[in-house]
Parts: C-alpha cells; structure tokens; sequence
C-alpha cells in the first residue's frame, strides 16, 4: 500500500489505518522537533557565550594605548544593549552603546562619548574566540573619520 501525498498534494491513506505507519509518522515529526530545537539552542548558546564584561586595551593608529572594557547583556527578543569604558587621557569614560549587532560570537556596535569638551563617536567590530574578544575601532568627529586602531580585551572574572 502507497501512504504518502497524492499528485494534489492531498494525503493518501488507507481506509484501515496502519498502526506501524501512524508509528512511523508520529516518530518522523518527533525527531525533527527535537533536531529543530537543539539547533535553536545551539544558536541560543553561540550568542549568549558572549554575554559578559571583557577588560583589555585599545591601541590607536598613532600609537596611544588606554584601558578598554567592553559589557555585554543579552535582553528579551534577542536584543542586546552594551556598554563602554575607554580610558582616555587618564579619565575613564563611560559610555552605553546607541547600537549593537551580535551574530554568534561576532558583533557590530556604536557608540557615543565626549572627550576635551568634544562630542565625538565610535564604532567598533569584534569577535570572540575563546576567552578573548578583539577588534577594530574608528572614532568620528562631526562626521568624519578621525582615528582608527584596534582593541583586546579578555573575560572579567
């Protein structure tokens, strides 16, 4: 006997349901459940693996170097919000970042400071490979890129 989709697309059963086949069925839809859901966890994981506050250093291209501390908290919907301490002329300043993109253990995020009485922006890029995080940074100033470098930073603890 045929127990499949007919050409329009219908399901074809027999008038004396299969046990074996019903079985067969219920077990096929069970087990594509679970790989559907272990692979949402998989995802899940990847990107709250990177939930956390990262201390490091940033190094521009001029050579200037100042602490660097990243935090990332992951909220409701996938949605994160993120947070920055750079050092800047021996003043910490801190700043929450306006954006923040994770895909997996890779983000994208922007932010805004001031710093000598200057507004001014950054936006960074940065992947995570074991307990480190590390990236590159450009600083706007009215628009403008006005400095680039990159920055390292590894799991507080």
């Amino acid at each position: 006997m045929y127990y499949g989709v007919g050409p329009d697309f219908a399901a074809v059963a027999p008038s004396h349901p299969d046990p074996a086949g019903m079985v067969t069925f219920a077990s096929m839809t069970r087990t594509l459940a679970i790989a559907l859901s272990a692979l949402m966890s998989i995802t899940a994981l990847a990107e709250e693996s990177i939930a956390g506050t990262y201390v490091g250093d940033y190094v521009n291209k001029a050579g200037k170097s100042g602490g660097y501390q990243l935090t990332f908290t992951p909220g409701p919907g996938g949605n994160w919000s993120g947070e920055v301490v750079a050092v800047l002329d021996g003043k910490p300043t801190k700043s929450s970042m306006s954006s923040l993109v994770v895909k997996g253990d890779s983000i994208e995020a922007a932010y805004d400071f001031e710093a000598q009485g200057h507004k001014a922006s950054s936006r960074i890029k940065g992947t995570k490979s074991g307990q480190t995080f590390s990236g590159t940074f450009e600083t706007l100033y009215k628009g403008k890129v006005v400095d680039t470098g990159t920055w390292k930073t590894s799991l507080k603890k």
